[in-house]
C-alpha cells in the first residue's frame, strides 16, 4: 500500500472545546490537503478539525491537542513558527512497516480584536508540511517527500473568556 494516510490524525485526536484549560489560548482549526508529493497519484482531499491550544513562555510556544504537546515553536507578533518532535509509527497491512516523519508549520494568528492581516472571519491561517524522513521500502514513500495542509480557524478564548 503506497498511500500516505493523514499523518496528523494518526498521532493526535481531535477534541471539542468543552473542558479547555484556562491557562491555554485556544483556536478551533480545520486542516485540509493542499499538496501530496509522496503518493502518485496524490491522495484525495482530506479535512479534519482540531482544537489547537497554545501555551506561551515569552516567545517560546507549546502547541497541544487534548493536553498532548505535538509541536514547539516561537511567536513574534502575529507570526507563529513551529515544529513537531520526530514521530515514528507503524503503517501498512498489520502495521508491519515503519515510517518516521516531522511536521513544520507556520501561521498568522490573532487573539480577540487585533487585525494581524487576516480576513475578518479567520483568526488562524497557516500551513503545515509533513516530511518523511525514513520509511520501509515496501511503503514506497520517497525519502524527504512532503505532504502539505492548510490550517485555518477561529479563536475560542483564554482564561475566563472560554
Amino acid at each position: 500500500m503506497r498511500r500516505l494516510p493523514v499523518l496528523l490524525a494518526l498521532t493526535i485526536v481531535a477534541c471539542g472545546d468543552e473542558g479547555l484549560d484556562p491557562e491555554g489560548f485556544h483556536w478551533e482549526v480545520e486542516a485540509s490537503t493542499v499538496e501530496d508529493l509522496c503518493n502518485p497519484p496524490p491522495l484525495q482531499e482530506w479535512q479534519e478539525s482540531y482544537v489547537y491550544s497554545l501555551y506561551f513562555d515569552g516567545g517560546a510556544t507549546d502547541l497541544k491537542i487534548d493536553d498532548q504537546t505535538f509541536a514547539t515553536g516561537t511567536i513574534s507578533g502575529c507570526r507563529l513558527t513551529y515544529e513537531s518532535f520526530l514521530v515514528g509509527e507503524r503503517r501498512g497491512p498489520d502495521d508491519q512497516f515503519w515510517v518516521q516523519w516531522i511536521l513544520e508549520g507556520e501561521a498568522t494568528l490573532r487573539q480577540g480584536g487585533s487585525s494581524c492581516d487576516l480576513d475578518t472571519d479567520v483568526d488562524w491561517f497557516g500551513t503545515e508540511v509533513f516530511t518523511i524522513l525514513q520509511a520501509s521500502e515496501e511503503l514506497g514513500y520517497p525519502k524527504d517527500c512532503t505532504y502539505t495542509t492548510t490550517v485555518q480557524g477561529t479563536y475560542l478564548g483564554h482564561g475566563e473568556n472560554l
